[in-house]
């Protein structure tokens, strides 16, 4: 018997059904539709898996340096974002700070944590930074010049390339180039001198 072939272009073949009631017609083009288990659900979406993933930290803010120079300033930042395969829970702060809150100088540790049902964790960590004053310029080193260019977010830092004055070298073995990378702490800056 030469019947047509039925399955060409078919995504699934008919062959291993055994009851189909009512008309079976192709309609082309279609797509088939895939049922979505509710997050946690797995196989045939009455199984709760344990949920192993920790929520997602989708937004943290970086680290901030804010100056004032009367001892305290208001900081502000958005606050951290978590997303999870189940749904977060609850949110901590371990560190007792909030955006809009009064900092006097100093240096804070900011942490926020994203809990989910599971008891998964997710953790933003950032530190503020309350200063009185931004690098301050450095002297030339003795017998020399600097070349100094700012640097790091916002150019809170600064990178310098030293060089002897004409007909001076330094006063130790050097590299051909010398750069230094500072930031202000509380150190004292000293240069090998020319």
């Amino acid at each position: 018997m030469n019947s047509p072939v039925m399955f060409d272009g078919l995504l699934l073949r008919w062959s291993g059904y055994d009851k189909v009631k009512g008309n079976v017609e192709r309609i082309g083009p279609s797509t088939c539709g895939q049922y979505v288990c509710p997050p946690g659900y797995t196989r045939d979406c009455m199984v709760l898996e344990r949920d192993k993933t920790p929520p997602r930290i989708d937004h943290c803010p970086g680290d901030m340096w804010v100056i004032t120079h009367n001892g305290s300033a208001v900081v502000d930042w958005d606050e951290p974002l978590f997303t999870d395969n189940i749904g977060v829970t609850n949110h901590l702060d371990k560190s007792g700070y909030s955006p809009g809150q009064a900092f006097s100088w100093g240096t804070y540790d900011v942490a926020r944590v994203a809990y989910d049902a599971a008891g998964n964790a997710g953790t933003c960590y950032f530190k503020v930074y309350v200063l009185e004053d931004f690098c301050p310029k450095l002297e030339d080193p003795v017998g020399g010049i600097q070349r100094c260019t700012d640097w790091g977010p916002g150019g809170r830092f600064k990178v310098c390339k030293i060089e002897c004055n004409e007909g001076l070298k330094f006063s130790t073995e050097v590299r051909k180039r010398i750069y230094f990378l500072y930031t202000c702490l509380s150190f004292i800056y000293s240069y090998i001198s020319c």
